[in-house]
């Protein structure tokens, strides 16, 4: 039996109590979960081997999609810009060379038949304040749910990694929370396709979650309306979106945590022009 290696980052920041100037400086929490065959997980690594060769930097360094905007900065705005410790190596990074690493990056999702599928959370319309361990929790399920049914579908078994966070005890919680989906199922899956464990690993040390940064970054810009980020979502991410045989990616592709109409509307009215891709159907109601 083969394996989906599925890698799972974030983008955005969410509040539980949030005022109006907090909402419109992050309109959108969201995480993006890249689907990479097995087959192709060496070939990933050896490309960002390569991609960090022709930008000047050792393949330990890690190129994360918020350094390109510090970079533009810098570069095109002739602002100064502070870099820690881990980024120091940004000094001898053009602008324009991490643009090109990045959409490098990207088109891998196609050479490697990669699939991808983003939970959104939009500020601008879910206003309740839930606690956000339980909206981690949220979004973690809506993933697990549709990397379960498509390895189901393939007969695959999907190992799950996620970026750590800096946060041991929300990492632990979300541990928990896979584990007892995975003991217990939920109202619509029986987790019989997913591996029994998360893993919570350094992205510095994998090239499938740098990817998934990626893929999280653009989405999130693009969702923002900033043009870089609009064309990269439809040039290289929305094609890879999961979709339903009739080529519909809300609630397969594209799904708004908490699940609501209003925000359903809201995302697809800024997405509608990447939503066009053949695809399977879900067992899923959704």
């Amino acid at each position: 039996m083969s394996v989906i290696f599925a890698y799972i980052d974030d983008a955005g920041n969410y509040e539980k109590e949030r005022c109006d100037d907090f909402v419109k400086r992050n309109p959108y929490y969201l995480r993006a979960c890249v689907c990479v065959p097995a087959g192709s997980a060496r070939s990933l690594t050896d490309h960002r081997q390569k991609f960090c060769a022709s930008i000047g930097v050792d393949d330990y360094c890690e190129l994360k999609w918020q350094h390109l905007w510090k970079l533009k900065r810098r570069d095109e705005k002739g602002q100064r810009i502070t870099l820690g410790q881990a980024e120091q190596f940004l000094k001898k990074v053009k602008y324009a060379d991490a643009l090109n690493y990045a959409t490098d990056y990207l088109r891998l999702l196609a050479e490697f038949d990669c699939s991808t599928l983003i939970t959104v959370t939009p500020l601008e319309v879910m206003t309740e304040k839930v606690d956000p361990v339980k909206l981690e929790k949220m979004h973690l399920q809506s993933i697990m749910q549709r990397v379960n049914f498509d390895a189901k579908d393939s007969q695959q078994i999907a190992a799950m990694f996620v970026d750590n966070p800096s946060d041991r005890k929300l990492s632990q919680r979300l541990a928990e929370a896979y584990t007892a989906l995975v003991r217990g199922g939920d109202a619509y899956s029986k987790f019989n396709w997913v591996h029994d464990t998360v893993g919570f690993h350094d992205s510095r040390h994998s090239a499938g979650l740098q990817m998934a940064d990626f893929v999280a970054g653009a989405s999130h810009n693009a969702l923002r309306g900033f043009d870089e980020s609009v064309s990269l979502f439809k040039n290289h991410v929305g094609p890879r979106l999961r979709c339903s045989n009739d080529g519909k990616v809300e609630g397969y592709g594209i799904i708004e945590v908490p699940t609501r109409p209003d925000c359903r509307q809201h995302l697809l009215g800024r997405l509608q022009a990447c939503l066009e891709k053949p695809g399977t159907d879900d067992e899923i109601p959704f």
